[in-house]
C-alpha cells in the first residue's frame, strides 16, 4: 500500500505533521533512487573496467606467446651461426688458396734447382712446413724462396741435387752454345772456387772485363 497524506490522517495524524511526514518519505525515496542510480552507474564502470582488464590479459598472453616462439625458433641465434659457417668457409678458402700459391711457389723453385720429382713431393710432406713459410711481397712474388732452399739443403742433402763441377779444358769444353764457350751463367754455376775464377778469366768478354794477353792467365 502506498503511504499517502489521505491515510495518515486516517491514522488520526495530524495534517501538518503529516505533510512533514510525506516530505520526509519523498525525500527518503529520492535518496534511495539516487544510491540506486549510483549503484548502477558504478556496476556499468566495473564491467567496462574488468572488460579493459580482460583484454590487457589476452593481449600480454599473446605477446608472451609471440615472444616464447621467437626464442624457441631462435631466428637470431640461427643467424650468427649460418654467418659463422659462411664466414669459416672463406677463411678456409683462402688459407687452401694461400697453401696452394706457396705449394706451387716452392715446386717451381725446386725444379729450377733440379730436384726431382720424388725429391719435391718429401720436401712438400715434410713436417718442416717448409712450403708455408714461404713469404710474399705485395705484388705476389716470394721474398725468401732462396733461404727455404738453402734450409732444405742443409736439412735434406741426401735430396739436394748433385751439380756438377764444370772444368773448362779444351778436352770438355761447355755444350752449350754450340762454339765450344760457355755461357756466363754456366760459369757463374761452376762451384769449385779456383775453376769458376779460371772460367772467367779465360772468358773476361762475357764480363765485361778486357781481356789478358795469353800466358797472364
Amino acid at each position: 500500500m502506498a503511504v499517502t497524506k489521505k491515510f495518515l490522517v486516517a491514522l488520526g495524524i495530524e495534517p501538518d505533521k503529516a505533510d512533514e511526514i510525506m516530505t520526509a518519505h519523498a525525500e527518503t525515496i529520492e535518496g534511495l533512487k539516487a544510491k540506486i542510480e549510483e549503484s548502477k552507474g558504478a556496476a556499468e564502470q566495473l564491467a567496462a573496467v574488468t572488460a579493459e582488464l580482460e583484454a590487457a590479459k589476452k593481449s600480454l598472453a599473446e605477446a608472451e606467446q609471440k615472444l616464447a616462439d621467437a626464442d624457441k625458433a631462435d631466428y637470431k641465434g640461427k643467424y650468427e651461426a649460418e654467418k659463422a659457417a659462411r664466414e669459416k668457409l672463406e677463411s678456409d678458402v683462402a688459407a687452401k688458396e694461400t697453401a696452394a700459391k706457396k705449394e706451387a711457389a716452392l715446386t717451381a723453385a725446386a725444379k729450377k734447382a733440379k730436384y726431382s720429382d720424388d725429391a719435391i713431393a718429401m720436401i712438400l710432406d715434410s713436417k718442416r712446413d717448409y712450403a708455408g713459410r714461404i713469404e710474399f711481397d705485395k705484388d705476389g712474388k716470394p721474398t725468401n724462396i732462396d733461404a727455404i732452399l738453402g734450409e732444405i739443403a742443409t736439412d735434406r742433402p741426401s735430396l739436394t741435387p748433385k751439380v756438377t763441377e764444370t772444368h773448362h779444358t779444351p778436352a770438355t769444353p761447355p755444350a752449350n752454345n754450340g762454339a765450344g764457350k760457355p755461357t756466363k751463367d754456366e760459369i757463374m754455376a761452376i762451384r769449385n772456387t779456383a775453376d769458376r775464377q779460371r772460367a772467367i778469366a779465360e772468358n773476361p768478354e762475357l764480363f765485361g772485363l778486357p781481356a789478358h794477353p795469353a800466358g797472364d792467365i
